[in-house]
């Protein structure tokens, strides 16, 4: 009965059980026992500031447990937050500061500041000082603050981005850097009927003058998706000036072999009855969105990074965006009607690789998020592994760097057999963007406005148009492999008789069907590279008005290199 720290201890259980007046008796009995017992003197005051709300009283306990230890931080951070309830907020945040000097690791108290900081109307700093509460805190021990926080950090972002400068006006200073370093200019717009929250389209790529960044309107944080954007570019013109840019492409018999090696996808969706051009679209649909995955994952964490630590004043901009993204993300990996449909590899993978973004949102900005992908063990330590690799190739600060991340990824992930990376054709110093329509689903080969059977076509000077006809002859080698001459002519006239009334080259639409090649589109470009291997294959006298000479001999050692 003589043991304070027992009376202490009683107290706050039944503190924590609901009875604050008999933890209160409890509390008196140990701090009469040890006059000198901070602990128990701090949880009075505790108690009557949040259960008796006397703010008072509670300082008086806060006081008295200074004068037994004037360092006392937590004395002083309720002291703080006692002023600052009560309206106080000029010597609420004097406390603070005076906290956080003898601990600047306490998250109460960063916390405290942020909220001083939002009474005063200062959304950047209280971002700031929420941001760093997260970095501080364990979501597990202290789960009343994590979410208080969270609507306090999201709260005084939405309160910065209300107040800041416009859109144009906030990515100007980097758009006007690479186009700078581009040599071209950049258009930035809206565009509701995209797919993904933003996208770039490269000027070389499309035949135009200009790059061109769309985005999603009405998508929060969207300065930061047009940035992420322009980092996509930023880190393609730094990669091509060191010869380091590779272009990341896949044929159709990446695709086939895909779907060979999981059939459990068609056996579901046939057993659904559904028809084939719906099973095969979802395929690809799935196909698309894993080798995307595998391709932009680490180019997002360097494009993330930079934006962080070169930006600072987008910090509010970025944390929303990603926080949404991450939704996304968690959404996509725990969907039930998806996992019933792919098979568990794929699930795993797609956990693995947006988990590895999860934890640079962690490091960024101190959210965890991991818990609610509902990952494994063993995914979760794959990712941290994936992650390790990304900081140990970040710390080289090497532009294409992400190249042989991809590789190493692919490897680990079993996703080798899926796509080619290969070093970009020589061109002319220009962003280029080194991608596919397997990746950002537009296709590569576009050029300008004119239709076939009105000039001769060629690809020179194009960089990713030389690559994607390449890449679009050996899908149509592949597909003619083991066909009679008489299937080939026939394709390659049926082409032929379309290009009478004009093919679109410019359009990245799929927009093109043939009778001798049913259940598969075309874009003007894919139909053009068909056509030009057709006619290698069964006349190669004709003049077909093409010249895709060069990107056929390619396409040829390509395939012999890889034993087709």
């Amino acid at each position: 009965p003589a043991a304070a720290d027992l009376h202490r201890i009683k107290g706050q259980i039944l503190s924590e059980q609901g009875h604050p007046k008999k933890a209160i008796d409890a509390l008196i009995e140990a701090a009469r026992l040890d006059p000198d017992n901070e602990s128990a003197l701090i949880m009075l005051g505790n108690i009557y500031a949040s259960d008796c709300s006397d703010a008072d009283t509670a300082i008086t306990f806060y006081e008295r447990a200074l004068q037994t230890n004037p360092d006392n931080y937590m004395a002083i951070n309720n002291i703080g937050s006692n002023l600052a309830n009560a309206g106080k907020y000029g010597d609420a945040r004097r406390y603070f500061e005076l906290a956080h000097e003898l601990n600047p690791d306490y998250p109460n108290t960063l916390h405290g500041l942020a909220l001083i900081a939002a009474r005063q109307q200062n959304p950047r700093e209280a971002f700031r000082y929420a941001r760093k509460t997260f970095l501080k805190l364990d979501p597990g021990a202290s789960a009343q603050l994590y979410r208080k926080n969270l609507a306090l950090i999201k709260e005084e972002a939405q309160k910065y981005i209300a107040a800041g400068e416009g859109l144009q006006a906030l990515v100007a200073p980097y758009k006007n850097e690479l186009e700078q370093a581009g040599g071209k200019p950049i258009t930035i717009e809206a565009s509701p009927g995209i797919s993904t929250p933003a996208k770039i389209e490269i000027a070389e790529v499309y035949g135009r003058e200009r790059h061109r960044v769309k985005y999603q309107p009405g998508r929060p944080g969207l300065a930061h998706l047009v940035m992420h954007e322009l980092g996509h570019l930023d880190r393609q013109i730094q990669a091509r000036t060191i010869g380091a840019n590779q272009l990341f492409t896949s044929t159709r018999r990446c695709k086939e072999q895909f779907k060979e090696d999981h059939p459990y996808i068609t056996n579901k969706l046939e057993k659904r009855r559904l028809p084939a051009d719906k099973v095969d679209g979802f395929i690809e649909q799935i196909f698309d969105g894993l080798n995307g995955q595998l391709y932009n994952t680490p180019i997002d964490l360097f494009i993330e990074r930079k934006l962080f630590e070169d930006f600072p004043h987008l910090r509010p901009y970025q944390f929303l965006s990603l926080l949404g993204l991450e939704h996304e993300y968690i959404q996509s990996a725990t969907n039930e009607e998806v996992q019933q449909l792919v098979p568990q590899k794929i699930i795993r993978i797609n956990k693995i690789l947006s988990l590895v973004n999860t934890l640079q949102f962690k490091e960024l900005y101190g959210v965890d998020l991991i818990d609610q992908f509902h990952a494994t063990q063993p995914e979760r330590r794959e990712a941290r592994e994936l992650y390790k690799e990304w900081k140990a190739y970040d710390s080289d600060d090497q532009y294409g760097a992400e190249y042989a991340l991809i590789e190493l990824w692919a490897e680990d992930l079993g996703l080798s057999a899926y796509f080619t990376l290969a070093a970009e054709p020589s061109a002319p110093p220009s962003s280029l963007e080194s991608t596919v329509d397997t990746i950002e689903a537009d296709p590569l080969a576009l050029l300008d406005d004119s239709e076939i059977g009105e000039e001769y076509f060629s690809n020179r000077g194009l960089g990713a148009a030389e690559m994607a006809t390449i890449m679009y002859i050996v899908d149509a080698l592949q597909y003619f492999k083991g066909k009679s001459t008489k299937e080939v002519k026939k394709v390659g006239l049926e082409i032929a008789m379309l290009g009478r009334s004009g093919i679109d080259t410019d359009s990245p639409d799929k927009k093109y069907s043939l009778t001798a090649i049913p259940d598969t589109p075309f874009s003007g470009r894919h139909l053009l590279a068909y056509m030009y291997a057709a006619f290698k294959e069964f006349d190669p006298s004709v003049d077909t008005g093409i010249d895709f000479e060069a990107e056929y001999q390619q396409a040829r050692q390509l395939l012999d290199e890889q034993g087709e």
